[in-house]
């Protein structure tokens, strides 16, 4: 049987609704985290008060003195160029001067003062550093030496202050002092290691290049030995010079040629002129004819003179006359056969011409050798004056270095010695003072850390915008410890904690189960714990026999949440069609059974017979709650057949209550609902009966409610303020729309209330439970 009302959403439960917006930050929250938390932060502040008297008795005073450290900005140039590239560096950046802070401040050089005094065997030091003489080593001094010892680099300057706070002020002013004359000491150490590994090194070149340049000079020795040539330039220069000499010579050669062929042609044309042949330059320049020409001319310039002096009877002119003729005579002979002399000078140029050509040729071959002999020359001369020119320069690098470190001081001078120490100990008043600071910080962030933990949904708010659904009541808590203050835990609540921390550690230690899936066990197990903490007044579970609240006080807060979730549900405009009411929750503990002994005592109390069924049939409850016992027969008998309704259906101590208990043990409990027995059972109980209120079991770890849910008319969710994890609550409302059922109407149970919790946070407005705290009836 089922109610046409199940699949449309009544007035009660509308998920379409306009929702919340979502909430920012509420200080409130965090405000009640803290309240309902005091007693951890209170237990810190106490902590803090007693770290911070016992520091105030126990401390020693303390002494810090200060030594100042300067930096010079640069150098005085006492030598050239080539030395002053080899010196040091200048510090002129905040990163080196931050490197020499860190440097000072290092546990290296700490080791270093400790083992310049001796400090391990320092009576004075290991008193104040708290050691023993027989268990002090190097390097445990220097590691209490490193806590006294702060440098602090000036902003805008270039010095260094070194304190040191020790409890004796001789102490502080004598490692202040020796801090700062042992970075100079360190200083020039590093210098002087730094100039004998230069020099060292540039000894090392040299005795290398030294090698190198004998074995450069060797090779060239060779190569002039084996190519016998004791200066290649020579040789180059020699072979130039005669190839130039012969090009001069075949070139004068040539032009005497072409000029004698010319004269060949104009002595064939003038044959037997003498004049004219005369003026050819071969004609003239033959060594015979220039020699008749030369004879000729010197008698006829005698003959003149004879000519003046005698007659031409004188004997001498006679003679004179005819050597001339005699002379002619002879040239004329010898021109008569020029053709034939030219052609003979031809062959004696063409000769030397040939020849000339090929002293020139095995000129440029011998050049060629030379050349490619040079290349092997060269190569072993640039390498020979390389080797000679690095050699060199190390040289004078050696002699450089060697005369630098002469001149060379360190670039930080001590500027200010340490000489007397001031007390720095801190005054008692603000020793306490951080300590209760420090204790406040540190509750506060426990206890807004526990309540972050806490995944349960703690208001009203929340709880309608995680699900979109509305609380149609809001059940306050009952019992526990509703007198605490400050959050203290009641009995119960102290033994729930122990046991939810008992169960993670047994799972923690179980070697069968993995790793995630224990994890993922001991945060369920430890959900119960977390809820505590971050809510340490959430009301512990009611006994079976207090749990009747709404017929045991009528009066209070919780009676009236129960008759306003009555009224919600008569409120609805198909109130009439909402006889058979299923009460569920997502997990245990929700109080799903709590609520469904009291919402039915409420319905019996407004005159409607009403018959309350306990569905869990496999952790039955209803019983015990209402009797104190288990009653049989119930439910399983009666789907069993085994037993009638009226005969199981057991009257209450409520007039027009009754209760039909879950009955005997079903070893198939799903089967037994969801058969059609469960179906005629709810039938022939409305004929008897005004409303039906149906006790089912958690919704996530059985099927049994997805199974009945079908068959009532509307389905109440309860959730547990504090205690119901909003991945379990989405959960389980996914399961009931993938079944295809009407959404729930939600009640939020177990709500705080009282003047220390959530009472006002939770409601709209700044309502609280105040109003029906002592009855709606007054008394």
């Amino acid at each position: 049987m089922q109610s046409t009302a199940l699949h449309s959403p009544t007035a009660i439960v509308s998920p379409g609704s306009p929702q919340l917006p979502p909430a920012g930050f509420d200080w409130r929250e965090y405000y009640f985290a803290i309240r309902s938390r005091a007693w951890i932060v209170l237990l810190c502040l106490i902590a803090a008060l007693l770290c911070g008297m016992f520091s105030v008795i126990t401390q020693q005073g303390l002494y810090k003195a200060r030594s100042v450290l300067f930096i010079e900005q640069a150098k005085s140039k006492v030598l050239n160029m080539k030395v002053e590239e080899i010196r040091d560096d200048q510090i002129r950046s905040i990163d080196m001067i931050n490197t020499l802070v860190d440097l000072i401040r290092s546990r290296p050089f700490a080791l270093r003062v400790t083992k310049r005094l001796q400090l391990e065997k320092d009576g004075e030091f290991l008193g104040a550093a708290g050691l023993s003489g027989s268990g002090s080593t190097p390097d445990r001094a220097a590691g209490k030496l490193m806590k006294m010892v702060t440098p602090v680099y000036r902003p805008n300057t270039r010095l260094i202050d070194i304190f040191v706070t020790t409890r004796s002020p001789s102490l502080s002013v004598r490692l202040a002092n020796a801090y700062a004359e042992e970075y100079i000491t360190y200083i020039r150490d590093q210098k002087g290691e730094a100039t004998r590994s230069a020099i060292s090194l540039l000894m090392d070149e040299s005795d290398r290049l030294r090698r190198k340049m004998r074995a450069s000079e060797e090779g060239m020795q060779n190569f002039r030995e084996r190519e016998r040539a004791a200066s290649m330039e020579a040789m180059l220069s020699e072979s130039q010079g005669q190839i130039t000499e012969l090009s001069n010579r075949q070139h004068l050669l040539q032009s005497k040629l072409t000029q004698l062929r010319n004269d060949l042609d104009a002595a064939a044309l003038n044959k037997g002129n003498t004049e004219e042949l005369l003026r050819l330059p071969s004609v003239a320049g033959d060594v015979k004819v220039a020699s008749l020409v030369g004879d000729l001319s010197s008698l006829e310039k005698q003959f003149v003179l004879i000519k003046q002096r005698y007659r031409a009877k004188h004997p001498l002119y006679i003679s004179t006359k005819t050597q001339i003729d005699l002379g002619k005579a002879e040239l004329n002979k010898v021109l008569s056969d020029v053709v034939g002399l030219l052609e003979s000078l031809r062959g004696s140029l063409e000769a030397q011409s040939s020849s000339a050509k090929g002293e020139r040729e095995n000129a440029e071959r011998r050049l060629l050798d030379v050349t490619g002999k040079t290349i092997e020359y060269n190569d072993l001369k640039r390498e020979l004056e390389s080797d000679s020119l690095l050699y060199n320069a190390v040289l004078s690098r050696i002699k450089e270095v060697d005369v630098s470190k002469e001149f060379a001081g360190t670039p930080i001078q001590i500027q200010e010695k340490a000489s007397g120490a001031l007390p720095v100990s801190p005054p008692p008043i603000k020793i306490i003072l951080q300590a209760l600071i420090l204790g406040l910080v540190t509750g506060l962030a426990i206890a807004i850390g526990l309540h972050k933990l806490d995944s349960s949904v703690k208001t009203v708010e929340q709880l309608e915008q995680i699900t979109g659904l509305n609380v149609v009541a809001s059940i306050p808590k009952s019992g526990g410890a509703e007198s605490g203050k400050f959050g203290f835990l009641a009995k119960e609540q102290a033994e729930q904690l122990r046991s939810a921390f008992g169960d993670a550690l047994s799972i923690l230690r179980s070697d069968k189960t993995p790793f995630g899936k224990r994890l993922s066990n001991i945060h369920d197990a430890l959900r119960p714990a977390i809820a505590l903490l971050a809510h340490p007044q959430m009301a512990p579970s009611l006994s079976e026999g207090g749990q009747l609240v709404v017929q045991n006080d009528r009066r209070g807060a919780v009676a009236e949440s129960f008759r306003s979730l009555r009224t919600s549900f008569s409120r609805n405009a198909s109130a009439g069609n909402h006889r058979i009411f299923l009460i569920t929750s997502a997990c245990p503990g929700e109080g799903k059974s709590f609520c469904s002994v009291n919402f039915s005592t409420t319905l019996a109390q407004q005159g409607f017979k009403t018959l309350l069924i306990d569905a869990d049939l496999r952790k039955p409850s209803l019983s015990r709650i209402l009797f104190g016992e288990d009653r049989k027969p119930g439910l399983s008998d009666v789907l069993c057949g085994i037993a009638t309704l009226s005969e199981a259906a057991n009257a209450c101590g409520v007039e027009g209550l009754h209760l039909l208990a879950a009955g005997s043990q079903a070893s198939n409990p799903s089967e037994l609902l969801a058969g059609d027995h469960f179906c005629k059972l709810l039938g022939e109980a409305m004929l008897g009966f005004d409303r039906i209120v149906i006790d089912s079991p958690p919704i996530l770890p059985v099927s049994d409610t997805l199974l009945i849910a079908p068959e009532v008319d509307a389905i109440c969710m309860v959730v547990r303020s504090f205690m119901t994890p909003t991945r379990i609550l989405t959960r389980a409302l996914k399961s009931l729309a993938d079944a295809h059922l009407t959404p729930p109407c939600l009640v939020f149970n177990c709500v705080p209330s009282g003047n220390s919790s959530y009472d006002s946070y939770s409601y709209p407005g700044g309502y609280d439970f105040s109003y029906g705290k002592k009855g709606v009836y007054g008394g």
